[in-house]
């Protein structure tokens, strides 16, 4: 089944989806989504994530889910918190998993279960400095770096309770976007469509490509490129 499991439907998961969308449609890729996340939209969310006022209320994992269908692509949502309990269930059968998380503790969950399992996990973040980061975990692509063993001796914490995070802040919105349209280039790259050439005619299906984005673009990170079992990719079309 090629089937994505979307963790975290708030501001980069809802701009991923958004876009990742559209790459479905002009690159013939029918994959099946499973969104999921515990939160409903609130009306601050509308200031700076894809969501509308008519959304409040409703879980944004059903939002999302909903998006998809519209694109004529089959999705489902599950309104849950990703935890070590259920994390093998909720993603069992997944192709592909997108990090669209706020918190350190679940995104660390998702390496672990990319290194245990070989499902690649796309990890898509912003920094408190207003910068944006697109890396995989993999274990033939080990770049991740919130992973634990890359965060020993740093001072890396969730902003506590009653503090903003980066990705509810307005001023966030161009990194937010940039970071957003970079995740969906990279998931589009995996599956094989890459329209703009960023692997210059080599078959891309089964790339990992890693980005770095800002407030006014993202670049690709190709020290970092790496590409694991083609067989693993769905074709395009």
């Amino acid at each position: 089944m090629t089937r994505i499991a979307v963790v975290g439907c708030g501001f980069v998961g809802s701009v991923f989806t958004t876009e990742f969308l559209k790459r479905c449609f002009a690159g013939k890729m029918e994959p099946q989504f499973l969104f999921i996340d515990d939160d409903t939209v609130e009306s601050r969310n509308c200031a700076n994530q894809n969501f509308v006022l008519a959304d409040i209320g409703r879980p944004k994992a059903d939002v999302l889910a909903a998006a998809a269908r519209d694109s004529d692509r089959y999705a489902e949502y599950q309104q849950v918190r990703l935890s070590a309990d259920n994390l093998d269930q909720l993603l069992a059968d997944s192709y592909l998993v997108i990090d669209g998380v706020d918190n350190l503790a679940t995104r660390q969950l998702l390496w672990g279960y990319a290194m245990r399992t070989g499902t690649p996990v796309l990890h898509i973040g912003i920094s408190e400095q207003g910068t944006g980061k697109v890396e995989w975990s993999h274990p033939l692509h080990q770049t991740f770096s919130l992973r634990p063993d890359q965060t020993v001796g740093k001072e890396i914490i969730d902003p506590p309770s009653g503090v903003t995070p980066p990705c509810e802040l307005a001023r966030m919105r161009g990194v937010g976007l940039n970071v957003g349209f970079a995740a969906a280039c990279a998931a589009a790259i995996y599956y094989g469509f890459d329209p703009e050439s960023h692997l210059q005619g080599i078959p891309t299906a089964g790339y990992l490509t890693d980005w770095h984005a800002t407030p006014t673009g993202y670049v690709p990170q190709r020290e970092t490129w790496s590409s694991i079992r083609e067989e693993a990719a769905c074709p395009a079309a």
